[in-house]
């Protein structure tokens, strides 16, 4: 069924704000002035990313966060529900393996 036609701009802006905000996170506190933070900053852009369903945005998000020392690994990637859409993207099998 979907949305109303009507509520499209509203949700257009929305979604651009939503982007917006998680871009400015990251930018606001990058990964260079604290590591931990940082990196939760990015992950909030990948969760943004994921549940808006920009794979691309995604995935090039989980390349920098496995590009960099961090908490974060491959088996959490591949198991995190908000992520299972992209379990049969091969440039997502690909950065987080099969498992």
């Amino acid at each position: 069924m979907g949305w109303p036609r009507s509520t499209w701009p509203k949700i257009s802006s929305i979604i651009a704000e939503a982007i917006a905000a998680a871009q400015r996170a990251t930018e606001l506190l990058p990964v260079a002035r604290d590591a931990v933070r940082g990196l939760d900053a990015v992950w909030n852009l990948v969760r943004v990313y994921a549940l808006l369903g920009y794979e691309n945005e995604v995935l090039e998000q989980l390349e920098y966060l496995l590009s960099v020392t961090s908490f974060w690994t491959r088996w959490q990637f591949r198991h995190d529900p908000l992520l299972a859409y992209l379990r049969g993207n091969p440039r997502f099998q690909r950065l987080v393996g099969r498992g």
